[in-house]
Protein backbone atom coordinates (compact mmCIF):
# COMPACT_ATOMS: atom_id res chain seq x y z
CA UNK A 1 0.00 0.00 0.00
CA UNK A 2 1.59 3.35 -0.75
CA UNK A 3 0.77 6.32 1.06
CA UNK A 4 -1.49 7.54 -1.19
CA UNK A 5 -3.60 4.55 -0.86
CA UNK A 6 -3.78 4.97 2.48
CA UNK A 7 -4.93 8.26 2.08
CA UNK A 8 -7.64 7.78 -0.40
CA UNK A 9 -8.52 4.62 2.33
CA UNK A 10 -8.51 6.86 5.05
CA UNK A 11 -10.40 9.39 3.33
CA UNK A 12 -13.09 6.71 1.99
CA UNK A 13 -13.66 5.16 6.02
CA UNK A 14 -14.11 8.67 6.99
CA UNK A 15 -16.91 9.58 4.74
CA UNK A 16 -18.18 6.22 5.21
CA UNK A 17 -18.86 7.12 9.08
CA UNK A 18 -19.86 10.71 8.30
CA UNK A 19 -22.33 10.77 5.45
CA UNK A 20 -25.74 8.70 4.63
CA UNK A 21 -25.10 8.70 1.17
CA UNK A 22 -21.48 7.26 0.82
CA UNK A 23 -21.31 3.79 1.10
CA UNK A 24 -17.41 1.80 1.49
CA UNK A 25 -18.55 -1.25 0.30
CA UNK A 26 -20.60 -0.04 -2.37
CA UNK A 27 -18.09 2.33 -4.48
CA UNK A 28 -14.85 -0.18 -3.22
CA UNK A 29 -13.59 2.45 -1.16
CA UNK A 30 -13.25 4.84 -4.16
CA UNK A 31 -13.37 8.27 -3.36
CA UNK A 32 -12.40 11.61 -5.59
CA UNK A 33 -8.61 12.40 -3.91
CA UNK A 34 -6.05 14.10 -6.34
CA UNK A 35 -2.37 12.59 -6.00
CA UNK A 36 -0.96 15.81 -6.66
CA UNK A 37 -2.80 17.52 -4.03
CA UNK A 38 -1.53 14.63 -1.54
CA UNK A 39 1.85 15.42 -2.07
CA UNK A 40 1.49 19.41 -1.17
CA UNK A 41 -0.27 17.64 2.38
CA UNK A 42 1.42 18.90 5.69
CA UNK A 43 0.02 15.63 7.15
CA UNK A 44 1.37 13.32 4.64
CA UNK A 45 4.28 11.88 6.80
CA UNK A 46 1.00 9.77 8.85
CA UNK A 47 -0.22 8.35 5.68
CA UNK A 48 3.83 6.68 5.36
CA UNK A 49 3.04 5.93 8.68
CA UNK A 50 -0.07 4.19 8.16
CA UNK A 51 1.43 2.09 5.22
CA UNK A 52 3.52 -0.20 8.18
CA UNK A 53 0.96 -1.19 9.87
CA UNK A 54 0.05 -5.01 9.53
CA UNK A 55 -3.68 -4.18 9.21
CA UNK A 56 -4.22 -0.07 8.32
CA UNK A 57 -7.94 -0.76 7.53
CA UNK A 58 -8.78 -2.20 10.78
CA UNK A 59 -6.69 0.70 12.57
CA UNK A 60 -8.81 3.40 10.57
CA UNK A 61 -12.26 2.02 11.24
CA UNK A 62 -12.08 1.03 14.69
CA UNK A 63 -10.58 4.27 15.63
CA UNK A 64 -13.18 6.20 13.37
CA UNK A 65 -15.78 3.40 14.51
CA UNK A 66 -14.96 5.27 18.13
CA UNK A 67 -14.75 9.18 16.74
CA UNK A 68 -15.64 9.66 13.21
CA UNK A 69 -14.01 13.16 12.68
CA UNK A 70 -10.34 12.10 13.39
CA UNK A 71 -7.60 13.46 12.11
CA UNK A 72 -5.05 11.11 10.54
CA UNK A 73 -2.05 12.21 13.60
CA UNK A 74 -4.25 11.19 16.26
CA UNK A 75 -4.71 7.23 14.77
CA UNK A 76 -1.31 6.87 16.58
CA UNK A 77 -1.51 7.81 20.05
CA UNK A 78 -1.29 5.12 22.98
CA UNK A 79 -4.89 5.14 23.39
CA UNK A 80 -6.26 4.47 20.07
CA UNK A 81 -3.47 2.14 19.56
CA UNK A 82 -5.05 0.12 22.23
CA UNK A 83 -8.02 0.43 21.05
CA UNK A 84 -7.27 -1.48 17.42
CA UNK A 85 -5.58 -4.15 19.70
CA UNK A 86 -8.43 -5.03 22.03
CA UNK A 87 -10.52 -4.52 19.00
CA UNK A 88 -8.19 -7.09 16.70
CA UNK A 89 -8.89 -9.35 20.19
CA UNK A 90 -12.04 -9.00 19.95
CA UNK A 91 -12.43 -10.25 16.52
CA UNK A 92 -9.81 -13.09 16.79
CA UNK A 93 -11.78 -14.65 19.48
CA UNK A 94 -15.47 -13.40 18.37
CA UNK A 95 -17.56 -16.74 19.08
CA UNK A 96 -15.86 -16.88 22.88
CA UNK A 97 -16.57 -13.23 23.06
CA UNK A 98 -20.38 -13.12 22.02
CA UNK A 99 -20.99 -15.95 23.77
CA UNK A 100 -19.48 -15.08 27.45
CA UNK A 101 -20.91 -11.69 26.96
CA UNK A 102 -24.36 -13.18 26.34
CA UNK A 103 -24.42 -15.71 29.14
CA UNK A 104 -24.65 -12.75 31.61
CA UNK A 105 -28.31 -12.51 30.54
CA UNK A 106 -31.13 -15.25 32.18
CA UNK A 107 -32.73 -14.95 28.23
CA UNK A 108 -32.46 -12.90 25.21
CA UNK A 109 -36.20 -11.32 26.43
CA UNK A 110 -34.11 -9.66 29.16
CA UNK A 111 -31.16 -8.55 27.30
CA UNK A 112 -33.29 -6.73 24.53
CA UNK A 113 -36.85 -5.81 26.01
CA UNK A 114 -37.16 -1.87 26.23
CA UNK A 115 -39.73 -1.04 29.50
CA UNK A 116 -40.97 2.21 29.42
CA UNK A 117 -38.58 4.01 26.55
CA UNK A 118 -34.97 3.37 28.66
CA UNK A 119 -32.28 1.23 27.09
CA UNK A 120 -32.77 -2.17 27.06
CA UNK A 121 -29.96 -4.24 29.40
CA UNK A 122 -27.52 -5.27 26.48
CA UNK A 123 -27.20 -1.77 25.07
CA UNK A 124 -26.76 -0.58 29.14
CA UNK A 125 -24.20 -2.82 29.51
CA UNK A 126 -22.55 -1.07 25.64
CA UNK A 127 -22.97 2.05 26.91
CA UNK A 128 -20.52 0.63 30.16
CA UNK A 129 -18.45 -1.13 27.94
CA UNK A 130 -19.71 -4.37 29.30
CA UNK A 131 -20.30 -5.71 25.90
CA UNK A 132 -18.88 -5.20 22.55
CA UNK A 133 -20.10 -3.33 19.31
CA UNK A 134 -19.54 -6.15 17.54
CA UNK A 135 -22.28 -8.54 20.06
CA UNK A 136 -24.51 -6.22 19.50
CA UNK A 137 -24.20 -6.48 15.81
CA UNK A 138 -24.40 -9.94 15.42
CA UNK A 139 -27.97 -10.06 17.95
CA UNK A 140 -29.07 -8.02 15.43
CA UNK A 141 -28.05 -9.94 12.49
CA UNK A 142 -29.42 -13.54 14.71
CA UNK A 143 -32.80 -11.48 14.50
CA UNK A 144 -32.89 -10.17 10.96
CA UNK A 145 -31.83 -7.11 11.65
CA UNK A 146 -35.02 -6.01 13.58
CA UNK A 147 -33.98 -5.22 16.75
CA UNK A 148 -32.00 -2.34 15.94
CA UNK A 149 -35.60 -1.31 14.52
CA UNK A 150 -37.34 -2.37 17.41
CA UNK A 151 -34.96 -0.19 19.71
CA UNK A 152 -35.25 2.98 17.37
CA UNK A 153 -39.24 2.50 17.98
CA UNK A 154 -38.89 2.00 21.62
CA UNK A 155 -36.27 3.84 23.16
CA UNK A 156 -37.39 7.67 23.83
CA UNK A 157 -33.66 9.08 23.39
CA UNK A 158 -33.69 11.16 19.78
CA UNK A 159 -30.06 11.59 20.38
CA UNK A 160 -27.51 8.92 21.62
CA UNK A 161 -29.37 6.23 20.09
CA UNK A 162 -30.34 7.10 16.51
CA UNK A 163 -26.04 8.02 16.61
CA UNK A 164 -25.24 5.08 18.04
CA UNK A 165 -27.56 2.84 15.73
CA UNK A 166 -26.06 4.96 13.18
CA UNK A 167 -22.45 4.09 13.66
CA UNK A 168 -22.82 0.31 14.69
CA UNK A 169 -24.77 -0.31 11.07
CA UNK A 170 -21.85 1.68 9.33
CA UNK A 171 -19.19 -0.61 11.08
CA UNK A 172 -21.94 -3.92 10.98
CA UNK A 173 -19.99 -4.36 6.80
CA UNK A 174 -16.79 -4.22 8.06
CA UNK A 175 -16.76 -7.13 10.32
CA UNK A 176 -17.83 -9.74 7.22
CA UNK A 177 -20.06 -12.03 6.09
CA UNK A 178 -18.22 -15.18 7.93
CA UNK A 179 -18.32 -13.47 11.24
CA UNK A 180 -21.91 -12.65 10.76
CA UNK A 181 -23.31 -15.35 9.13
CA UNK A 182 -26.73 -16.73 10.70
CA UNK A 183 -26.09 -20.38 11.00
CA UNK A 184 -22.71 -19.97 12.87
CA UNK A 185 -24.67 -18.23 15.73
CA UNK A 186 -27.86 -20.16 16.22
CA UNK A 187 -26.13 -22.08 19.18
CA UNK A 188 -25.59 -19.06 20.91
CA UNK A 189 -29.50 -18.79 21.90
Amino acid sequence: MSPFEAYRMFTAVKLHFNSDSYDYFKYHGKVRVDETKFETRRDKYHYYKLTKRVDPLLLTVVNLFHNSNMWIGDLFTVENEKRYRDRKAVLQAIDYTVKSQMAEYDSLDEALNVVNGDYPKLLEDYRRDKVSPETLIIVNRMNAGKVFDYWSNAINDPVVWPDLSHRLLKYEPFLGNDKLNRERWLTLF
